[in-house]
Formats: C-alpha cells, structure tokens, sequence
C-alpha cells in the first residue's frame, strides 16, 4: 500500500463564491480539503500483520484436539490432560470398574459422555434415556469404545463386546460386537441413546477392541476379533454410520481358543497411533502379536508372534512415535498367601521387525514381585504412557515418563501420579488411538510474520535441549531456550529438529514438518475517492473465512458513505489473519466565479480536493464571442487575465474543463462548463 500525496493548498480566497460542479457548499469544500490533508500527511499504520502490536491474534487455527483429555476408570478415579501435567479429575463418581470405560470429550476437553459399557452417563453422570442395558461385559479387558461419527458434532457410535462363553455348559447368554447410537442434540442436549445393541458380530468374541482414522484422516476403522478363531474384523464409521453390510476380514496369527477356559479372550489390543501397526496381548496363550494394519483398507497382514514365554501377557501400548511397544504381565488372581507371581513390564522395538520378540532384543522395564501388578497401559496427551496398578487397586499410578527413549532410559516411575484418595484397578479408558498420534513438539502462531514459540510436548527429565530451525534465512537458525521463539524468514515448510539432553545423554533429534502459512492477500485499495451523492463500496474479496471491518460490519463487502480510513481484517482457512486500509477520500472540483488579477485571487483556476483523482486534465477560456484565449493541460496552472500578453478587458468569460476520474474499476470522463468575471 503506497502512502499518499499530499496535495498542495496555497490559495487564499477573497470574498468570491465558488462554482461548485458537484453538489455541497464553499465551507464544506474547505472541511474536506483541509481533513484531506490532514489525513494525507498521516503515516499509515497497520500495513501488515506483524505491525499490530497490541492486536496481534494468535493465528494458529482453534485446532485444540483434547478429546481424550479426561480420563475415568478404576475405582471412582480420573485425571485429567488439559495442562501439560495431569491433575487427578475428582469429578468421577459414578464409573468403579476393574477394566476399560470409554470416555468422549470435545474438543477443549469438556466431558460428553461416558460408560463402563453397560450404562451410558451424559456430561452430568445422568443416565441417558434409554442408556441402560447395553452388551459390554464389564469384568473383560476392552468392552467397550466410542467413535464420532465423521462430519457430526452431535452424534457419537458406542461399540461394545461381551465375553467367550466358560465352557460349552455355560448358562449364561452372551453377545457379540454390537454398536449403539448417540444423539447429543436429544433430551435438552444432554444426550440420548437412539439405537441400541445393534449386532454386527455374533457371539463369541475376544474382549478385545482398537480404532484409529482411516488414511483418508476423517472416517475411523474398529478393530474387533472373533473368539475360537483368528479373524481379524476390521468396521469402518463414515459419515453415513457404521457400515453394517460388510467388514474387512483378515484371518491370520494366533487362533484365539481355549476350552474349557476362556483367558484367550482377554488381553488388550492396539493400534498404533500412526494408523501401520496393531498389537495383542493373548493371556491364556502367554503371547504378545504384532501385525501390519493398513488404515486406507482395514487389512491386517505380517504376523510376528512371540515365543510362548511371557506368562499371563495382558497390556500393551505404542510410544507415540509408534517406534516402541510395551507390554505387562499381569496376574488375573488375587496373591496367594505363599506365592505372589510378578508382573513384569517390557519394551520392544518395533523397528527390528521380526526379532522384536527374540531373547535379548527386548528390554525388562520394571518388575513387581509384590502384587500391585500392571495392568493396562494407556498413552496420555502428554506423551507419557500411564500404567495401572492392580488387583487391589492403587492410589498412584506408574508411569514411563519417555516412552521414546530406548530401554531404561524411557524412565518408568513407580508411583508417578498421585489419584488422590482414588484407585486403578485394570485398566484406562479406551480411546481411538490416532489422539495419541502426537508430534514431539507444539508450535503456536503458524503464520509468517508471526513470533511463533516452540513447546516439546513432553518435559519429563529434559536438561537442556538443542534447536535446528532449518532456515537459513532465518537468524538465529538455532537455540537452546527450551521453549524458543522465532520468526521465519518466509512462508513455507521447514524441517525443525530438537535434540534433548538428559544427565549427559543426547537423545533425538527429533524432526517436525513446519508449516508457515502465508497471510491472506487481501487489497481494498489504498485510496478510494468518493464523489457527492455516490457512496462507494469496498470488496475484500471472496473466499475468506471472516471478515471484520472497522465499521463494526462482517461482510466480504461494505458500503461506505463518509470519507475517512477504513480497516478490515480477513482471516484464511489456515486462521491467517491480514490487515489491509483504504483511505475514502471526498473529491470534489471548485472553479471561483471572479478573480481579480493583482488581488490575493489573482489567477483563475480549478481547484481539486485530491489532485492524485484527476487525470487527462484540460482547461479552456472562451470570450464573449466565443473565441479561445486560454488554454492548459496542468490543473495547477491558471489564466492571469492576459491574451497574448496583453490585459484582457474586465468582462463575463465562458470556460471549459475536462479530466478523467476512475470509478469502480473504470475511466469516467467529466466535463464541465461555467462562467468567470473578470475584475478590473
């Protein structure tokens, strides 16, 4: 945006009126000229985002993504996310359940919904209308999750599972994979479950269910599988519902069956937070799995099963890399008087593929010969994976503090995380694992321009830390402030990497893909002239996700009626916001109509209220007898009174001016005529 001209007023007029070719009067003209100046000679002010100051917005898009933020499980326990380090959430007093609820927040982390699988609780810890009676068993591993339904804030898939029967006399009747539907915007929008316990898979079924986003990053895959065989049954949740003609069915690693028993029912199942691996636990079988998943097709492929060797195998979770995988080993059974079997928590590197599980390749973490065993594990917002304490509950939990680090160095704390007078008992909630798919640092205020502050998602045990920016450009291109901030010399994509420091031992770098947005291009002009009688209007231009104008108005365009500065503020779909101006400027044209050459109005002349709005400009003097005696193409030159150098006589001349003005976008010629008197 160019600053402006200021145009030059050195007349002063005697007591003559004006020919006003326009409408308004003399002292209105003289208002306008005189603001105009004024206004003119003002340096412009907010010409990008980055000169705000004081109005500068964070720019980065309401991506808040705390949906697994609160937790409720164990004993009347919770915590909760919403700060870096979590809290215990004492707002739970309705779930006491040895396994894995489910549990939904939005997405600032305010509680929607929740169940143990059996009753679904609204965001009070009422029991929704026709919210009881739903088919998860609740003593089994994974009986329930819930899924939103893709392009829907209102309305949320509850997937349940029950049990394997005990033995071919077992009395009691058990279900299969079911799934029941939530509508929010129902009962008040409290909630209300409006289809329940529909079958998708008959009975029996391991205790066992994972989801993550499909690779289309909108629609969701749950992961199911069949008891008495080793069918994997992949479902997938589009914004049309639950596909219930069909699933993916891939039938391959350990055949779950145990007769006479039914331990190969339980153990937990995961999902890698990348959406490329799936883990198990089979407890009966004493086995971890790992296999390929495909999140474009739901296909299960690769079995790499381990060796028969860790007894009572039971939880499993990913790093949020998905580069480890942990596993525990618990004990279903209370201690016995004269023999407490431990429990036992390993880590596995996935990246050695098929020896992850061999002897020597893998690393015990922590062992408890006590008979507070681990139970599941569940990978937390903040990057820590959380460990349960059972059977008896505890009133802390365990927690791996770097689950990225390998082997001890991932720092497993016994009693981490205080649950204020609550207990763990088996399990966390259950949750899709794409949450959990975290980058090892935040970045706020993704637009160029922008002061943008880096936060590693996770702080535990960190010394000192090491940033590469990967911007030449930019100055510094590196820091060791632990949360640094910087601008970017340009929009674009820049590798950032960050190496951490811990009692002497580098760890990393890790490596980020940041993105700098570019500001929007929004131009409303720089002056726009507004003539009598004609208000203009001012186009910020289509395709903006909000506007906001100094007029109070939150349209793409605005009808101005009064000359001045004006301001809008566009943001994009990247919530990149730029700030453009216009300055409105009266214009108007005044001829005298008398001038007396030698008085203080010597020379006849057209004066404009903006100099910069007139092109092509003429001025021609005619005599009575209408022959030409005068003429100019410069506005700022006049008649003196003079033909050929010689005194004109007093008398009533005719004149004639021309010039061109654009108005919306084009070149309007003008023309007007009038009479003068010469004084003598």
């Amino acid at each position: 945006m160019a600053i402006l001209k200021n145009p030059t007023v050195t007349h002063k007029f005697e007591n003559f009126s004006m020919n006003k070719r326009v409408s308004g009067n003399y002292l209105h003209y003289l208002t306008i000229l005189i603001v105009s100046v004024v206004i003119l000679a003002t340096p412009r002010i907010l010409l990008s985002q980055g000169n705000l100051n004081a109005e500068v917005r964070n720019t980065n898009c309401p991506v808040a993504s705390h949906e697994a933020d609160r937790w409720f499980f164990g004993q009347n326990a919770g915590l909760d996310f919403r700060t870096q380090n979590p809290i215990a959430d004492m707002n739970n007093h309705y779930l006491n359940v040895p396994t894995s609820p489910a549990i939904m927040s939005d997405s600032n982390g305010n509680v929607l919904l929740f169940t143990d699988g059996i009753k679904v609780y609204d965001r009070i810890g009422q029991v929704m209308p026709n919210g009881d009676g739903l088919h998860g068993f609740v003593g089994y591993t994974m009986p329930v999750i819930i899924i939103p339904k893709p392009n829907s804030d209102s309305v949320y898939y509850i997937f349940t599972t029950h049990r394997p029967k005990q033995n071919v006399n077992d009395p009691q009747t058990v279900y299969g994979l079911e799934y029941n539907e939530v509508n929010l915007n129902r009962n008040g929008g409290m909630g209300e479950v409006t289809r329940k316990n529909k079958v998708l898979l008959q009975p029996e079924v391991s205790s066992k269910l994972t989801a993550v986003k499909h690779s289309n990053g909108v629609d969701y895959w749950v992961v199911a599988h069949k008891f008495n065989s080793n069918e994997f049954c992949s479902f997938r949740v589009t914004s049309s519902g639950v596909d219930t003609n069909s699933y993916v069915s891939s039938s391959i690693g350990t055949f779950q069956a145990a007769p006479g028993e039914t331990n190969n029912g339980i153990g937990y199942m995961k999902i890698s937070p990348n959406g490329t691996k799936l883990a198990l636990a089979i407890h009966g079988s004493d086995v971890y799995e790992i296999f390929n998943f495909d999140a474009s097709t739901g296909v299960i492929s690769n079995a790499i099963t381990s060796p028969a060797t860790f007894n009572e195998a039971y939880g499993i979770e990913f790093s949020s890399d998905s580069r480890y995988l942990y596993g525990s080993t618990t004990s279903t059974s209370l201690p016995q008087p004269n023999y407490t079997p431990p429990s036992y928590l390993f880590q596995f590197d996935v990246s050695l593929g098929n020896s992850l599980f061999n002897a020597g390749s893998y690393d015990t973490i922590a062992v408890d010969t006590l008979g507070s065993y681990f139970g599941g594990m569940q990978l937390g917002s903040d990057g820590r994976i959380y460990v349960s304490r059972s059977p008896y509950g505890n009133a802390a939990l365990s927690v791996i503090q770097n689950p990225k680090r390998p082997g001890t160095a991932c720092n497993f704390t016994t009693n981490a995380t205080d649950l204020q007078g609550k207990k763990s008992r088996f399990g966390f909630p259950n949750f899709v694992q794409t949450y959990f798919d975290l980058p090892h640092f935040e970045v706020e205020n993704v637009c160029y321009d922008d002061m943008m502050i880096f936060k590693l998602q996770n702080n535990s045990n960190v010394d000192n830390v090491s940033w590469q920016f990967g911007d030449p450009g930019g100055n510094p291109n590196s820091s060791t402030d632990l949360e640094p901030s910087r601008r970017f010399s340009g929009p674009g994509s820049y590798q950032v990497q960050v190496t951490e420091y811990y009692q002497g031992i580098a760890y990393g770098p890790y490596t980020e893909t940041v993105l700098v947005n570019e500001l929007p291009p929004v131009n409303i002009g720089d002056t726009v002239y507004m003539y009598p009688g004609s208000p203009i209007l001012l186009d910020a231009g289509a395709g903006y996700v909000s506007y906001e104008w100094s007029t109070g108005e939150n349209t793409q365009v605005v009808k101005i009626f009064e000359s001045g500065t004006y301001y809008v503020t566009v943001q994009n779909d990247r919530c990149c916001f730029q700030v453009d101006s216009a300055m409105v400027i009266y214009f108007d044209v005044l001829v005298p109509n008398a001038f007396r050459p030698g008085g203080v109005n010597s020379i006849f002349k057209a004066y404009a209220s903006s100099l910069d709005a007139i092109n092509n400009f003429s001025m021609y003097i005619y005599n009575r007898w209408g022959q030409q005696i005068f003429e100019t193409g410069d506005i700022n030159l006049g008649w003196d009174g003079k033909v050929k150098g010689v005194e004109a006589p007093g008398d009533v001349y005719v004149w004639l001016i021309n010039y061109d003005v654009e108005r919306a976008g084009r070149m309007v010629k003008i023309a007007y005529k009038g009479n003068v008197i010469l004084l003598r």
